[in-house]
């Protein structure tokens, strides 16, 4: 769900930012996209849970914290070097992904959790699907004039292919028998 609302905003920031705030600051553009792209990566919180309820915390924690807080040093030691300030957000996102790659590793060891399967099922797929939806999106975008009509096309075209390719090819069976049977009541209860 997060993939198809961040796509559309992804492309059409300047503009949404542009009509909230009027005159766009430098690099607030820049750190709403990197900042929806974060948030994807914390997608893999809920692993956490899962390695709380075993009760062995302390190697996990030790593990993705020491990680976690080489985000500071990083991106201090590129501002020394003069790095533009939006470093600071590819740092933490990078340093997020390589804590969501221990935590499967761990959990993986300690638990037995898939992680081929989950990597398959939770990250490949949607993600092979939102580069569809984004590779959309992206003709629209570059084709059409700035506007309310552009933003419209897009985020109907990043939310059909997503819905799409999400039927096609993320959803099992029960999964779709389960739409099919909402869908079916919510048409009924509209009827009635």
């Amino acid at each position: 769900m997060l993939l198809t609302i961040s796509i559309p905003l992804i492309f059409e920031m300047p503009v949404l930012i542009n009509l909230w705030l009027g005159q766009v600051p430098e690099y607030l553009v820049t750190f709403a996209r990197l900042l929806l792209i974060l948030n994807l990566a914390f997608c893999l919180q809920p692993l956490q849970t899962l390695q709380q309820a075993t009760g062995k915390v302390k190697r996990y924690f030790v593990t993705v914290g020491m990680i976690s807080y080489q985000t500071l040093p990083v991106t201090w030691i590129l501002f020394h070097f003069g790095a533009p300030a939006f470093v600071a957000y590819l740092v933490y996102i990078v340093v997020e992904f390589l804590a969501a790659a221990a935590k499967l590793s761990i959990i993986r060891k300690q638990v037995g959790f898939p992680v081929g399967r989950f990597l398959l099922t939770s990250i490949v797929r949607p993600l092979a699907i939102g580069i569809l939806a984004a590779l959309a999106t992206w003709a629209a975008w570059q084709y059409m004039d700035e506007g309310w009509l552009r933003l419209i096309v897009t985020v109907l075209l990043s939310t059909s292919v997503m819905a799409v390719g999400t039927w096609f090819f993320a959803s099992t069976e029960g999964e779709r028998e389960f739409i099919i049977r909402e869908l079916k009541r919510f048409f009924v209860f509209l009827h009635s």
